[in-house]
């Protein structure tokens, strides 16, 4: 449920408060997208399921006749891995939204999760481009390995000037950030 909360705040937020999300959210952000992901991969392939045997007239009981045989736990895995591949290329084809219920709404969902991850990605790449005392400081407490009075102790400064560091770094990439965050719409 959390996560359903967080993407709805992602969605409705400007550039300013989806990074704010990022940070906040810094180590478990890439299990938040993937989580997304999956329900999108799951939402596609249950509706285009039931959409393309209702469509052929079938009353969803499925009777396996002689000679013919199928792996459908083969075929659905097969299909989850090509429209997941699909979503990570950002490919909207044909074929992922025939059968959808609303190709819209599919599509906005599928921008959003192109967005959440190409954002993550300039973050981490910004974040990575910090050095010396600074990325002492941020990366172990981005990633929530240490807390601030960790931070301070280890490096020998005063939490204060840990915390008021932290502000600093993180303003700076949003700085540098912000630029390339579009808008959702």
């Amino acid at each position: 449920m959390a996560e359903v909360n967080i993407v709805t705040k992602y969605t409705n937020g400007n550039s300013k408060v989806r990074i704010g999300i990022i940070f906040h959210n810094y180590p478990y952000f890439p299990k938040l997208i993937e989580g997304y992901k999956e329900g999108l991969i799951h939402e596609i392939t249950t509706q285009t399921m039931y959409n393309k045997r209702r469509e052929n007239g079938d009353l969803g009981i499925r009777i396996q006749s002689s000679g013919h045989h199928s792996d459908m736990t083969a075929n659905a895995a097969i299909e989850n891995v090509m429209i997941g591949n699909l979503l990570d290329e950002g490919v909207l084809s044909e074929d992922i939204l025939e059968y959808v219920d609303d190709r819209q709404e599919t599509t906005q969902k599928i921008i959003i999760y192109l967005m959440m991850k190409g954002e993550y990605n300039v973050i981490q790449a910004q974040m990575e481009s910090v050095y010396g005392l600074d990325k002492e400081i941020l990366i172990p407490y981005m990633t929530k390995q240490k807390n601030v009075y960790e931070i301070a102790d280890e490096v020998g400064i005063e939490p204060d000037s840990v915390r008021k560091r932290i502000y600093r770094i993180k303003k700076n990439l949003t700085a540098q950030v912000e630029p390339f965050f579009g808008r959702i719409q």
